[in-house]
């Protein structure tokens, strides 16, 4: 199976699902998928079966930072993990760090600078443009390299996406599809999905009518359940799902609109 499948598989449940359920509900098979946009990702990351391993560590090393990087309190810090499976990651992150800029994301306790890297994540944004995302001018990565990249990739979107959120790279990395098939965890569909949230928070529904037939609807339904749609914005998405053709490729428009209908009513009742 491939990270295209993982992804919809995932999304396709948090659309059906009421998020307090989740844990007991989801097929172990796709939490790590889930995890990756769910709100209640300290929840599951204590609750994964098996959880000791290095997957889990990663997923809360970029959840972490990415809460503490918008204000938010990170609930799940890096000691919560065994020393064993702690130390196996922090190597990791030493032999892949890509300069020294970045040795204050080594904590556990997730404690930003006072001024964050941007030239320097701005820089890793336009390598992994060019050497991952189809159409670089770069010498390709192997999905090795990938990997090796990726935690410091999350870290260096997340970090664009707070301080500058006009940077074309996050467009770039919204539309554009990986060049290679995504391996199971699809963490190239992640950063996708990411930056997407960041456009559309810095544009709102305006990015989405400009784009409506180059975004993933995967996307669209990631976007959806993080809450970065206004209450009109939801009213303009079912009207574009409705008017304008667009590809499936797991996830259904009917999944979608049903999905937007059902968050719609809710929000309209709250607000």
């Amino acid at each position: 199976m491939c990270g295209y499948c993982t992804e919809a598989a995932a999304l396709s449940y948090a659309l059906h699902t009421p998020i307090d359920d989740a844990i007991v509900g989801i097929n172990p098979f796709f939490l790590p998928s889930f995890a990756q946009d769910a709100p209640n990702w300290p929840t599951l990351v204590s609750a994964w079966p098996g959880n000791r391993n290095e997957g889990v560590v990663l997923l809360a090393f970029c959840r972490g930072w990415e809460d503490a990087l918008r204000g938010n309190l990170v609930l799940s810090p890096l000691d919560v993990f065994d020393s064993e499976l702690r130390v196996k990651f922090r190597e990791s992150l030493d032999e892949s760090i890509p300069g020294p800029e970045w040795t204050w994301a080594m904590e556990s306790r997730f404690e930003a600078p006072p001024v964050l890297p941007l030239s320097a994540a701005l820089a890793m944004l336009e390598t992994y443009r060019d050497c991952w995302l189809g159409g670089g001018g770069g010498e390709r990565w192997s999905d090795q390299e990938f990997e090796r990249w990726h935690p410091w990739l999350f870290l260096a979107l997340t970090i664009v996406s707070q301080v500058d959120a006009e940077a074309p790279i996050l467009q770039t990395i919204a539309l554009t599809y990986p060049a290679r098939t995504p391996g199971f965890f699809a963490l190239d569909l992640w950063l996708q999905r990411r930056a997407a949230w960041a456009c559309v928070r810095r544009e709102g529904i305006a990015f989405v009518v400009k784009h409506f037939e180059d975004l993933r609807l995967e996307v669209l339904a990631s976007a959806l359940l993080s809450e970065a749609f206004h209450l009109g914005d939801l009213v303009t998405l079912l009207k574009l799902s409705a008017e304008r053709q667009h590809e499936e490729m797991n996830l259904t428009v009917e999944e979608l609109v049903s999905a937007t209908e059902h968050t719609l009513a809710g929000r309209a009742l709250v607000e």
